[in-house]
């Protein structure tokens, strides 16, 4: 009978499925973050704070917020353009092709480029501004190496700038208004000025030293 085969069938689960309070849902993927982690990382308690994506991504300010309140030293954008020395740009002749040539302050340098399928649709400051990102991400993992470079060398005790290089920058700016530059020292005068910056470093206080030549070694080694 009707009510025999009713009786028959799995009896389905009707109760409804709830998230913890203090578990916030992220998006349509079922993915949640704790409010107090959410709160920890965007300074707001509130669902709404980060927009989630489709894909449950964070969107590009969430992840600037979330970024933003991480501990440790990172690079960022900003350290990264304050150390552009120039930037320019070149359209090859009768083609779409732009190029971007980024110049760093110590003279190192790498280039972006961006080309239009369509030269109807070519705008030059589209070009000029797709090529400038294309160089531009080629800095980061530059910059990336530096910093995890320095964090090594602190956790082995010794300088994040090598000795050798904190040598030289002292020396010319210690011998800025006159006298031998680094590459007309001798390779006894060189270790002297390398001495002088061990001595430096056991003892940060210098009675005695030059005035500029101890305020940079000071400065590189912070």
């Amino acid at each position: 009978m009707a009510n025999d085969d009713a009786a028959d069938q799995p009896q389905q689960d009707t109760t409804e499925q709830t998230t913890p309070a203090d578990l916030i849902p992220l998006g349509t993927t079922g993915d949640v973050i704790s409010a107090p982690v959410l709160e920890t990382l965007t300074g707001a308690a509130g669902s709404d704070v980060i927009e989630i994506k489709p894909a449950g991504l964070l969107s590009d300010e969430g992840l600037a917020r979330a970024i933003a309140g991480t501990p440790a030293e990172r690079v960022t954008e900003e350290y990264i353009r304050s150390r552009i020395a120039g930037t320019d740009y070149l359209t090859l002749p009768n083609t779409t092709v732009t190029i971007c040539h980024i110049t760093l302050d110590n003279g190192y340098s790498v280039r972006g480029e961006s080309a239009c399928v369509n030269p109807a649709n070519f705008r030059q400051d589209i070009g000029e501004r797709i090529a400038h990102d294309d160089a531009f991400r080629k800095l980061w993992p530059l910059f990336g190496f530096l910093l995890a470079e320095a964090n090594h060398r602190r956790g082995q005790g010794v300088p994040a700038v090598p000795i050798d290089l904190i040598a030289r920058t002292a020396h010319e700016a210690e011998q800025a208004g006159g006298g031998n530059a680094w590459n007309e020292l001798t390779a006894e005068a060189r270790a002297a000025v390398m001495e002088r910056v061990g001595n430096l470093l056991a003892d940060p206080a210098g009675e005695g030293e030059n005035i500029t030549f101890r305020a940079v070694v000071r400065g590189l080694t912070a």
